[in-house]
């Protein structure tokens, strides 16, 4: 019986630490914001609609909470970037 020499497991090894780029960083975000935008929208026109709004005014809900969640995600994307350096 062979018999397994556990002292190498104990051993310290080199670890990779990656690190994003930040143009990369960015466009992660950004898709994030613009999928909780565009779900913000489809919310809000559907709860327009359940109010029995007409279309226009749902359409034009929609597009009031897509504008505002956009803007807040764009203020929080360039807050993060000039907080990088």
């Amino acid at each position: 019986m062979e018999r397994i020499d556990e002292s190498d497991n104990l051993k310290p090894q080199a670890v990779l630490r990656v690190f994003p780029d930040r143009s990369a960083v960015v466009m992660i975000l950004l898709a994030i914001v613009l999928t909780l935008s565009l779900a913000a929208a489809i919310t809000a026109a559907a709860l327009a609609l359940w109010d029995n709004a007409t279309v226009p005014t749902a359409l034009t809900r929609a597009g009031i909470a897509f504008a505002g969640a956009l803007s807040l995600g764009i203020a929080f994307i360039a807050l993060v970037v000039s907080a990088w350096s």
